[in-house]
């Protein structure tokens, strides 16, 4: 079930805001959502604008943000649909934070109201169950959940989210150290990922894919040649990029690659460019990685 769009009166500015946040342009859809919040006239308008404001926040990475503005619609009196909608992106905060319990409390709500999900929050549903069945050490089951997620994407049409799951799935099997058909769903993925182009999205699919190549290489001696791969990626993603927190993890972890290719001094720098950009947008969460790994790397 679809959840209903705001009157004309409020659409104007929601469909705006909605259309920052797809263009990758974080900080213009927070405050365009902030507006929206502001000038909303129900409930159900509030809470809408509001789940928007809390995806805008998690694209940036301020879970803890997130998780304040989804307190605010788990508080106020919404529809059914909301109330799923909400539970959904509880439990992929949770999971971010590393809440686990708790976000698995969220995800088995949400699940029990799956019929009045729609098919995108079906996915993101499956796919914090795969991510938090990896934090129990379930990889096997991960691993189903994120293939269920790509075939529900992939019937949706929602190429981005078909590769997003294809991807959390070679990361379960590196996690369960089961190497079967990686190379071969890797090179699928890169595929996919072509395909969506240099979008906000395509450009953290981006990102995600050079970090499993790293991964490859380091834990399981892949070969070396990956590591041309995974730079190429994190390239691509950076170039022509402006959104902070995208400049902030796609430095941060070439700097980690770098870093196991044993060239600290550029690992160092891409290191402090992500802190930095992490900086600019309070993103406490990246910024404390990448501060960790600064103190690793000297």
């Amino acid at each position: 079930m679809l959840l209903a769009l705001p009157p004309m009166a409020f659409a104007s500015g929601f469909e705006a805001a909605q259309r920052a946040a797809r263009d990758g342009e974080l900080q213009s859809a927070i405050a365009l959502y902030k507006d929206v919040i502001d000038a909303s006239a129900s409930s159900s308008q509030r809470s809408l604008a509001l789940l928007g404001l809390a995806d805008a926040y998690r694209l940036q990475g301020r879970n803890k943000a997130a998780l304040e503005t989804l307190k605010l619609v788990e508080a106020s009196s919404v529809s059914t649909e909301l109330r799923a909608a909400t539970q959904v992106r509880l439990g992929g905060v949770y999971y971010a934070l590393g809440l686990y319990d708790a976000a698995e409390l969220a995800l088995a709500e949400a699940g029990g109201r799956e019929e009045d999900l729609t098919d995108h929050d079906r996915i993101a549903l499956l796919l914090d169950l795969g991510n938090v069945a990896v934090e129990r050490g379930r990889f096997d089951r991960a691993v189903d959940r994120f293939l269920e997620a790509a075939l529900l994407a992939r019937r949706a049409g929602y190429v981005e989210l078909e590769a997003r799951a294809a991807l959390n799935g070679v990361r379960a099997k590196l996690d369960g150290k089961d190497l079967r058909d990686v190379e071969t769903d890797l090179e699928r993925i890169a595929s996919i990922i072509a395909s969506v182009g240099t979008s906000h999205t395509g450009r953290d699919l981006l990102i995600a894919l050079g970090d499993a190549y790293r991964r490859a290489i380091v834990e399981f001696q892949f070969p070396q040649a990956w590591a041309n791969l995974a730079l190429r990626a994190f390239d691509t993603a950076l170039d022509g990029a402006t959104d902070l927190a995208t400049l902030g993890y796609a430095n941060g972890l070439k700097g980690r690659l770098y870093e196991d290719l044993g060239r600290h001094g550029e690992a160092l720098a891409l290191t402090r460019t992500a802190i930095f950009h992490a900086q600019q947008i309070n993103a406490t969460e990246q910024l404390y990685r990448w501060e960790w790994q600064a103190g690793r790397i000297l």
